[in-house]
């Protein structure tokens, strides 16, 4: 399996006609009546941004980087849209994007809109990376910790112990641990991560649109419909 089969970059666009009327520009003019036209360089940026996070670290060890991911994203959007030397025009591209998701391996990372208090003391609002969350799933004194393939680590709260393998493997040792049976374990794991990052994607949107107005922007978005089964690909 490839790295980046377990690394995927899930960005959530809002890309009403509104904005196409309010960033001047010949190429976004025309690009409003054909929206294949805007589809693409959405699919080149988020290609081009999942290209560029995964970088060479210590022992040439691959790693992935967040910043690179979102500054090449922003980057290719603002080249194709031809307002890479319009702030203004940058800025009311950029509300458009309430949420950045960086699903990995064995958790996922959330970007998106925050308020806090700045260095002058002054209220500010931006977009930043929150801690990186597992897909973690308990039950019946059992902590389940997934991964996007069949690894987990399950932490016995019984034993004050961590097991990591194959699900088969830690059931021999683990008998009570019921998850771990194969009729109910890939349930539960595609559940236990598609819900986490679904019910943070819509807290995320939701947050958005208290400060979406002080963009200039009345629009109010809404979590996207997706199918459970486009969820769970």
């Amino acid at each position: 399996m490839k790295l980046t089969d377990l690394a995927v970059l899930f960005i959530i666009i809002i890309m009403p006609f509104i904005l196409i009327l309010r960033i001047k520009s010949e190429n976004l003019r025309y690009a409003a009546y054909k929206s294949e036209v805007i589809n693409r360089y959405l699919d080149t940026a988020v290609e081009d941004a999942s290209e560029s996070m995964l970088i060479r670290g210590k022992g040439n060890k691959i790693e992935i980087s967040r910043e690179r991911a979102v500054n090449t994203f922003f980057n290719s959007l603002f080249i194709n849209f031809n307002t890479a030397g319009d702030e203004r025009s940058k800025n009311i591209l950029s509300a458009y994007i309430p949420v950045i998701v960086l699903i990995d391996y064995d958790g996922y990372s959330v970007m998106s809109m925050e308020e806090y208090t700045n260095s002058s003391g002054d209220m500010e609002q931006k977009m930043i990376w929150k801690p990186k969350k597992p897909y973690v799933y308990e039950s019946n004194g059992f902590i389940y910790l997934f991964t996007l393939d069949q690894n987990v680590t399950v932490y016995s709260q019984a034993e004050n112990r961590f097991y990591e393998g194959l699900p088969e493997d830690i059931r021999v040792k683990l008998p009570d641990a019921g998850v771990l049976d194969n009729d109910l374990f890939d349930d539960v794991r595609k559940r236990t991560i598609v819900e986490s990052i679904r019910n943070d994607v819509n807290t995320a949107i939701n947050k958005h649109n208290k400060y979406a107005a002080r963009f200039g922007i009345t629009y109010n978005f809404s979590p996207p419909s997706i199918s459970d089964g486009d969820w769970h690909r």
